[in-house]
């Protein structure tokens, strides 16, 4: 029996005639929404930020997905502006400028899936806050 789901709650649906499953499903999940829609989110981030298994697993590039091609793009716009490669060209400033642009324009592509699903997520963080089942 879960910790988080106060006792009353529980017993009030057994004499009120609901079986296991209706319990369950009528009151336990409910009370456990703002919990599943944290575990929901943090699974979504998790596998959305997953690049580590398509770099070892892939080896083509053109089957990449946008994780692995931002990390790369990332990693190796790195090591010329270490190595400073990036001085070799005469037009230094328009290419810094546009692989700076670049680098923002994936970070922002990647993160847009997550800033759009947060909201909708938000609401069961705030009623399962807000919201309790037995009055003091």
């Amino acid at each position: 029996m879960p910790e988080e789901v106060p006792e009353e709650l529980l017993e009030a649906a057994e004499l009120d005639g609901a079986n296991p499953f209706q319990t369950l499903w009528y009151v336990i999940v409910p009370v456990a929404k703002s919990s599943i829609a944290m575990i929901t989110l943090f699974y979504l981030v998790l596998n959305w930020n997953e690049f580590f298994r398509a770099m070892i697993y892939l080896n083509d590039p053109d089957k990449w997905p946008l994780q692995v091609v931002l990390r790369q793009f990332v990693v190796e716009g790195d090591k010329v502006g270490m190595v400073g490669l990036a001085n070799v060209s005469a037009n230094t400033d328009v290419n810094q400028i546009s692989i700076r642009a670049l680098k923002a324009g994936m970070i922002t592509l990647t993160i847009a899936p997550l800033v759009l699903i947060y909201p909708l997520i938000l609401k069961y963080f705030t009623k399962g806050t807000m919201s309790g089942a037995v009055k003091g």
